[in-house]
């Protein structure tokens, strides 16, 4: 019987404690917490999360702490749980898994990260030396701070496998400039970005952002825009404009993920 191909997501995992709250804390103060909960976090793990849910097979990439601890036996226990591989992460010794705290303020339903990474190395080409490309039909990058390292990691990923997709996204605006992620568009095919980053480089709203990216991106790269409750908008690579409408939660309703 042949083997379902996997959907590849490179980039973040961390360990998250979100806590839950009235209303945001004043400074030199002492609240209590409405809820507090754990839980897997990073946009390239959160991103395999999804995809399990939708009974893809994914695997996710992305640099662990050498050794058991309980952040990294708490986050590959989650995997296993949602049937999402990562046995091809790279191993560092003398660091901790990166870890998120997260005040979320149930009033306005905003929050606050505080993240800590000590220094956990990112993903280079090497790490990829060892996998079989003939096992995925799609690779997902998140767009980390080592755009360089990104760049060289695709244009391997085109190499050896030109007719498998490659999509990146792109968050955060201080890595969307022609020094950073912009590295990485000729080796992609679909692109994500955020509002902060399409606002960032002058886009007024969703379709002004695809509009805007046609002149940035290759010929053949479609991008998808986000625009919070307003939706999202989308060009493929024959200048096809798409919109749809946001649909907001019922009021109270407040949807957990972490972007690190």
């Amino acid at each position: 019987m042949e083997t379902k191909k996997k959907i590849l997501c490179v980039g973040l995992v961390c360990y998250d404690i979100v806590n839950v709250v009235e209303h945001y804390p004043l400074e030199d103060t002492q609240m209590r917490t409405v809820e507090q909960r754990r839980s897997r976090g990073g946009n390239a793990s959160n991103m395999c999360t999804v995809l399990a849910n939708l009974n893809a097979a994914c695997e996710f990439m992305g640099s662990l702490p050498m050794g058991p601890s309980p952040d990294v036996n708490y986050v590959e226990e989650d995997f296993q749980a949602h049937k999402i591989e990562h046995g091809n992460c790279p191993r560092h010794a003398d660091f901790s898994l990166p870890n998120s705290c997260i005040i979320v303020n149930r009033q306005s339903g905003s929050r606050t990260i505080l993240h800590t990474n000590d220094g956990l190395p990112e993903l280079t080409k090497g790490d990829f030396s060892h996998i079989n490309v003939e096992d995925y039909n799609w690779f997902h990058l998140e767009g980390r701070p080592n755009a360089i390292d990104i760049a060289d990691i695709a244009k391997d990923l085109k190499t050896r496998a030109p007719n498998i997709p490659i999509s990146l996204e792109m968050e955060k605006p201080t890595r969307a400039n022609k020094d950073e992620l912009f590295l990485v568009f000729p080796f992609i095919d679909l692109l994500f970005i955020s509002k902060e980053c399409a606002v960032s480089l002058g886009a007024m709203n969703m379709r002004d952002a695809v509009d805007l990216l046609q002149d940035l991106l290759p010929d053949n790269v479609s991008v998808v825009c986000p625009w919070g409750e307003k939706g999202a908008a989308a060009r493929d690579p024959n200048g096809h404009i798409f919109e749809i409408s946001g649909h907001p939660p019922p009021s109270g309703k407040i949807f957990h993920s972490t972007k690190c």
